[in-house]
């Protein structure tokens, strides 16, 4: 018996009936072949010679739609006629590819970023990518505990703890050109009136947190979810808040104003961005295939400039309540050309960064800076 122990989307048609399941495909000797499904165990022969949707490199087939819903991965799709065509595809090197999981988070600019793969325009070779959606914080958590995840977005924060098993991409990174987390309040006031107040944060790991202990030492953080975070600041649960994501454009439409914008704080001081996420590989896949991914993901993000318009139709279905402007507006404000490689420049704001952590003594030491 021969046992693929990944999970897949299965579209099988006969002359009875149509089904879309999450299965697991065992592939016994003879012509019967036995696909257990989330639900209950289907048998089926060669009989009716059903169409039959596995994951594959290459576009997606007209009509199949994806889905996040089911908790797995978004891939793509090669379409086979006959359950005998499966045994050629199971016995060929392209199926036998490794399988790297990237971690990003369910948002528009990640989405963008993502296009490329989406389409098939872009792949990592000799690799089948696997898409994982969490929130920020939970793939910083999720990092440092588990490290499961061949690719993954993080904070720049989180990454000082991170850097003996993941190496920075040069293509990917989020940098704030003059904008960034945004601390809000209900009513203006001057950032020392943050000092004992409760100020929400979207996670002790985010590089939010890290920018706001960095300039506002005095103030108390209270983590709260980072969709929640404006929500608690109107109604009074928190003093005051820093917001991330599409909450950056939104926050006055909820009758919040401004105290300050590390973003804009960093160019007027520094004359740097801000640096915010990165995403980083896993050491262990070795060099070789750590210059793949990058080389992958550079033109992922490369497709997704060239068909922008569909891109950014694309990245809105993550977009959070944001029109086409806003969405479009969002996405580059952090999809931009660091975005495509950080350089000097971004490196340059990551150390800055690194170093007002130690001297505010929240890291010990900075992490080392290896770009690939």
């Amino acid at each position: 018996m021969r046992d693929v122990s990944s999970a897949f989307w299965l579209r099988m048609q006969d002359d009875a009936n149509l089904m879309t399941e999450l299965i697991e495909l065992e592939m016994p000797a003879g012509s019967n072949y036995h696909f257990t499904t989330t639900n209950a165990p289907l048998t089926y022969t060669l009989s009716g010679a059903p169409t039959v949707y596995v994951p594959f490199p290459g576009s997606v087939p007209q009509g199949i739609e994806e889905s996040a819903d089911m908790g797995v991965s978004i891939i793509d799709f090669l379409m086979v006629n006959t359950f005998s065509d499966i045994q050629g595809m199971l016995d060929s090197d392209d199926f036998k590819m490794a399988t790297v999981k990237i971690g990003h988070s369910p948002d528009a600019d990640d989405a963008f970023m993502f296009y490329g793969f989406h389409t098939g325009e872009a792949v990592i070779e000799g690799c089948r990518v696997e898409h994982v959606l969490e929130d920020i914080q939970s793939l910083n958590r999720r990092a440092l505990e588990r490290a499961d995840l061949e690719i993954t977005a993080v904070s720049a924060h989180a990454y000082a703890h991170l850097a003996d098993r993941y190496a920075v991409l040069a293509c990917g990174a989020s940098m704030g050109l003059g904008y960034g987390p945004v601390v809000v309040a209900r009513e203006p006031h001057p950032v020392e009136w943050l000092e004992g107040r409760r100020v929400a944060i979207p996670g002790p790991l985010t590089t939010a947190a890290l920018l706001l202990t960095i300039e506002c030492p005095r103030c108390v953080p209270v983590e709260v979810m980072f969709d929640r975070i404006p929500g608690a600041v109107a109604s009074g649960e928190v003093d005051a808040g820093v917001i991330i994501h599409e909450s950056q454009l939104t926050y006055r439409d909820e009758g919040l104003t401004k105290l300050v914008d590390f973003g804009e704080l960093w160019l007027e001081r520094d004359g740097l961005p801000v640096p915010l996420g990165l995403d980083v590989v896993r050491r262990d896949l070795g060099h070789e295939r750590m210059q793949a991914v990058s080389r992958g993901f550079r033109a992922s993000i490369d497709a997704a400039f060239r068909h922008e318009d569909d891109a950014i139709r694309y990245a809105l279905q993550f977009g959070r309540g944001l029109d086409v402007a806003q969405g479009r507006r969002f996405v580059h404000m952090y999809v931009n050309e660091l975005t495509l490689d950080m350089g000097d420049r971004g490196r340059r704001a990551l150390e800055r960064l690194y170093r007002r952590a130690v001297e505010a003594g929240v890291l010990r030491q900075a992490p080392p800076l290896e770009v690939i």
